[in-house]
């Protein structure tokens, strides 16, 4: 591997790893691991992740599909194909936006509008950062 590649690579396996490790106590407070996890804390970890990694591969794999070149439309699509796997991951507000834009209520690009704040797109993007990397201008 090259240099940048390897930068890749430790972005996109950084982020799935910090997802795992993370995903046992996602939205609990310090007293709420130790109520539900005990002093030792979790010791029973399975790696698996959350929204945040599934939703980050549908855009890996979007970008893939269109050659580097991703639009709104076929991300929109990812969700419709990688619901059967992917929907009971998905935080509430991205299920929202899923419904808005799969039952024609609202167009991809706005379906994200009225929803509650989450980090959910925050937690997938850095894709979006790696198909520019050191290309700053880009065709």
């Amino acid at each position: 591997m090259n240099l940048l590649l390897d930068k890749i690579y430790g972005c996109l396996l950084g982020g799935m790893i910090g997802d795992a490790f993370g995903a046992p106590a996602e939205n609990l407070t310090y007293m709420g691991i130790k109520e539900k996890f005990g002093k030792d804390g979790i010791v029973d970890f399975e790696g698996t992740g959350t929204d945040d990694t599934a939703v980050r591969n549908q855009l890996i794999s979007t970008i893939l599909k269109c050659d580097g070149y991703p639009d709104v439309d076929s991300f929109a699509q990812s969700f419709i194909d990688s619901r059967p796997q992917n929907y009971q991951l998905w935080f509430i507000p991205v299920k929202n936006s899923f419904h808005k834009f799969s039952e024609g209520l609202a167009l991809p690009a706005y379906s994200g509008w009225g929803n509650m704040q989450s980090s959910s797109t925050a937690m997938a993007i850095s894709p979006m950062g790696i198909i520019n990397a050191g290309n700053l201008v880009r065709p």
